[in-house]
């Protein structure tokens, strides 16, 4: 083993995708369920099943020669009083491994002070969360070989069950503390533990939570600790709003009676946001085959064959639609190149036709733009700013360059020159000036953005996005004083052309880094804290990963989320994350489902209707016959859109979170996080 490579990955193997989940490492000492006096330090390498279950390779050390030894799974406590009374007993609290500092979360190359308050933030979350553990190869008692049944593992409970010099020793190994990790976790709230069911005879087992620190692979699992993208060193893995819930609800009952009712108003407010409108979407019948070519992701292969479907509104929601074609606009600049280099009378035929070609082609583009309901300056600047000047700039040119070819007319001529030249550039130039300022003031306000939020966990994902931004801003502003000098120039010097030629190619370009890597669709969103951003910002970064890698054959709800297979949570947590308009869409275009939907929804008066009004109340209410087929429904969806939609989601609410730092002076540090 020592002669092959670091990946032990021998050629033609695949890329051990699952093992590239493992975004974690936790250290803590594990107990015997039937035997208190042995214990065994744990490495624990941990990954994400979905928001609610995590789960671990054991080994017996962090070096190339660790032996596998056994195994851990953790999940929320939401998870947990659903299981039954016997199973409980195999499950333990983590509880005194967090509160006592013997769990850690070693650290080879991270400041101390920025990985101290990670590994703190982290451990509000695996306080909550209950572990299963065996162990396969029981190395304490000298076995070189894994030997006899696997053995349930514990936790430790109560102080004097722990061998702490053997904790000494490890912590003099890793460079830790245990009495230092013990006092900075002293304000960490206890939960309430289910005592009687769950597993605490001797001492403890347990790894989780933890600090990412590969690559995009950790899922989010808590409203706190859920802010920081995947792709980021130092990143802690977030947790699950079911795990915040619980946080808050056992933060309210083991609080003061002050703290109680002060919590009790936020959660009641939460609620009321969470519950407001319930997720209700009003949609529009349209003509089939015009849906068929617009860029609507949804799949119509199975589709009501009537000639109709259903789909949302015009302008209801803010839509990454920039049209390709809007990429091709600086061609308009060389529209008039034949009226302006051939300028002589008589006209030869060859140009003729190369002022035709150019006249139509600028008159197309201009007739091609269209205005899409975007953020309102980016709109007002890159669309309606646009369409106005450069379109009455491609008109005039247009017109210019075909009356070059009648220019025997000694009046249409000059006219000719008046059109193609410095009257019919004079629009462009003036965009020209207009969007590079624009493009300037966006650069530094993504500066300002990455400035702002420099203390924010999230604040990897801000400054992806701000560069995005700066490399868009860059490209397009220096293309557009270019390309609004060289129209200027083009009235009387023909050369001026070749200084257009880059900015077509650069004007394309940025159009296909809008589409890709800038703009976004997104529907109203409105937000009750920072926290709720921050959380919604890190679940989107993750989810986004997860269903990129997952394969076109999985089921992408099991993936994301602990009961896929419940009607009631899955349209719930597709409401919490915007995902349940695109699944009205869907199910209100199934042959199986639309029926149903039209009947019962609150707007129908019959079966032609042309508006539909439907939420969560119309979806549960569909016959439980019909619920698997929503079920699958759901799960086309998000496999279809999902992706896009959380990488959209992402850019948003990086966007939000920027602007939201700048006008309140920074976004909250990761102290303030974990209050």
């Amino acid at each position: 083993m020592n002669g092959l490579p670091v990946s032990n990955k021998a050629p033609g193997d695949d890329d051990f995708a699952p093992l590239r989940n493992v975004c974690a490492h936790l250290n803590a000492f594990h107990a015997y369920a039937d035997d208190g006096s042995r214990s065994v330090e744990t490495n624990h390498y941990c990954g994400h099943v979905n928001d609610d279950v995590r789960q671990c390779l054991l080994y017996d050390s962090d070096e190339s020669n660790a032996r596998l030894i056994g195994i851990e799974y953790m999940i929320t406590k939401r998870l947990y009083e659903k299981l039954p009374q016997e199973e409980r007993r195999l499950w333990h609290s983590h509880v005194y491994e967090v509160k006592s500092g013997m769990l850690v979360m070693p650290n080879r190359n991270v400041p101390s002070r920025a990985w101290d308050l990670a590994e703190t933030r982290e451990m509000r979350q695996v306080v909550t969360l209950y572990g299963k553990a065996y162990h396969l190869w029981q190395t304490d008692r000298g076995d070189a070989l894994p030997l006899g049944e696997p053995r349930l593992m514990t936790s430790f409970v109560a102080d004097g069950q722990l061998p702490w010099e053997e904790v000494e020793r490890r912590d003099g190994r890793l460079g830790t503390d245990y009495r230092a990790k013990r006092e900075a976790r002293k304000d960490i709230e206890e939960p309430e533990v289910d005592a009687e069911n769950s597993l605490s005879p001797p001492p403890a087992s347990r790894s989780m939570a933890l600090p990412c620190i590969i690559d995009d692979c950790c899922a989010p699992s808590s409203a706190a600790a859920r802010e920081k993208k995947g792709a980021v060193s130092t990143k802690t893995a977030p947790s699950s709003r079911d795990t915040t819930a619980v946080e808050e609800k056992e933060a309210a009952e083991g609080g003061e009676e002050d703290d109680d009712d002060d919590e009790k108003e936020e959660r009641e407010e939460e609620e009321k946001e969470d519950d407001k409108g319930d997720g209700r979407v009003q949609l529009v019948r349209v003509d089939k085959a015009k849906k068929k070519t617009t860029n609507d992701g949804h799949d119509h292969e199975n589709d009501v064959d009537d000639g109709l479907l259903y789909d949302f509104p015009p302008a209801s929601r803010l839509e990454n639609n920039l049209p390709w074609a809007v990429g091709f606009l600086e061609l308009a600049n060389a529209g008039d190149f034949a009226a302006n280099v051939w300028n002589e009378v008589p006209v030869p035929q060859y140009a003729m036709v190369l002022m035709a070609f150019g006249g139509t082609l600028a008159f197309l583009r201009s007739a091609l733009r269209s205005v899409s309901f975007r953020e309102l300056y980016n709109e007002i600047i890159n669309r309606l700013a646009m369409d106005i000047l450069m379109g009455a700039g491609a008109l005039l040119i247009a017109a210019g360059t075909f009356m070059a070819m009648g220019g025997g007319n000694e009046r249409v001529w000059y006219a000719s020159n008046i059109l193609s030249g410095y009257l019919g550039n004079t629009p462009l130039a003036l965009f020209a000036l207009v969007n590079s300022s624009w493009a300037g003031y966006l650069a530094y306000t993504a500066q300002r953005h990455v400035r702002a939020t420099r203390s924010s966990p999230a604040s990897a994902l801000v400054k992806r996005r701000s560069r995005n931004v700066q490399v868009f801003c860059l490209i397009n502003g220096t293309a557009a004083v270019v390309g609004g000098v060289g129209s200027m120039l083009t009235a009387t010097r023909w050369w001026a052309y070749v200084l257009l030629a880059p900015v077509v190619v650069s004007s394309i370009f940025c159009n296909l880094w809008w589409r890709r890597r800038v703009g976004y669709t997104r529907a109203r969103t409105c937000f009750s804290s920072v926290e709720e951003l921050l959380s919604d910002l890190e679940f989107a970064a993750w989810a986004d990963v997860i269903l990129r890698k997952s394969s076109s054959s999985s089921r992408p709800l099991s993936r994301l989320m602990a009961d896929p297979s419940s009607l009631p949570e899955v349209l719930r947590w597709l409401r919490r994350h915007h995902l349940l308009p695109d699944v009205c869409v869907a199910a209100a275009n199934d042959p199986h489902l639309r029926p149903a939907l039209v009947a019962s929804s609150v707007s129908a008066s019959d079966k032609s209707t042309s508006e539909l009004d439907l939420g969560l109340p119309e979806l549960l209410a569909l016959p439980a016959a019909l619920h698997p087929r929503l079920l699958d429904v759901a799960d086309e969806c998000v496999g279809r859109l999902g992706a896009l939609h959380f990488r959209h989601r992402e850019r948003f609410l990086a966007e939000l979170l920027g602007s939201y730092s700048c006008v309140g002076g920074r976004a909250p540090d990761v102290e303030e996080v974990e209050k």
